[in-house]
């Protein structure tokens, strides 16, 4: 297996360890599925569930805002 090396400032390192222990899986494991994620150009994990996620009401069309309220613009 090949091996790479990375410099990270260690915040961002910190934020890394932290991501994969909350994966429960080890700092490399954790790069190498990002990595593959990122290479099979496919859809993110659960993204087909948002569909039907949202009520009708959530998607109702704001009303018009009154001319009188627009911004004075510059002539040219």
């Amino acid at each position: 297996m090949t091996q790479i090396t990375i410099q990270l400032d260690d915040s961002t390192f910190k934020a890394l360890e932290t991501a994969a222990v909350q994966s429960h899986t080890s700092v490399s494991k954790w790069i190498e599925k990002r990595i593959l994620q990122e290479l099979k150009h496919e859809w993110p994990e659960n993204y087909f569930s948002l569909f039907g996620s949202l009520d009708e009401d959530d998607l109702v069309e704001p009303p018009e805002i009154p001319f009188e309220y627009d911004s004075k613009r510059e002539n040219l």
